[in-house]
């Protein structure tokens, strides 16, 4: 591993070891009790996880038509439920979009983050191809890599143990 790696290593360890906490304090359950209660999961595949040739005017469209996804919509997440499901994978990219992470893109993540906890239902929030990202940045990576974390923590700091990142 070269020292990029291991920055990027120790910060994931770092974040990971705070939601655990956060979740084992706020919430007062076990991490044991909290994926029991997370029963099966259902996957919404690729949406929003587009990294090929993002138009930054028109994200939205661009990044959840690239690879012939469609936009989760409330009735969707609902029918997901009525099936059984207590858990959605919802797996995002920002790698291409760290400079406006908190822009139109993020605002409309959190909405559907929301639908899945308005469900009781959890949400797995998977940031997904982001090594390739900030392996690629060099040695600045690591603020850029702490202020992108920080502004996704900003945006769902209100969230509860439904939210698993």
């Amino acid at each position: 591993m070269d020292k990029i790696e291991i920055h990027v290593f120790l910060i994931s360890l770092f974040i990971l070891s705070l939601i655990i906490n956060y979740i084992y304090f706020a919430s007062k359950k076990t991490a044991y009790e909290i994926v029991d209660e997370m029963g099966l999961g259902y996957n919404f595949g690729k949406t929003y996880n587009c990294c090929s040739s993002v138009d930054k005017n028109n994200l939205l469209y661009d990044q959840i038509k690239t690879w012939g996804t469609i936009l989760p919509t409330k009735k969707m997440i609902n029918r997901i439920k009525k099936y059984g499901f207590k858990t959605i994978r919802f797996q995002i990219l920002y790698t291409n979009l760290t400079d406006i992470v908190n822009s139109e893109w993020l605002i409309k993540i959190k909405e559907i983050v929301n639908w899945i906890v308005q469900e009781g239902m959890y949400c797995i929030l998977c940031v997904y191809h982001d090594k390739e990202f900030w392996i690629s940045r060099g040695q600045s990576s690591k603020n850029n890599y702490i202020d992108f974390w920080k502004q996704i923590a900003n945006q769902f700091k209100d969230n509860d143990e439904h939210l698993i990142f």
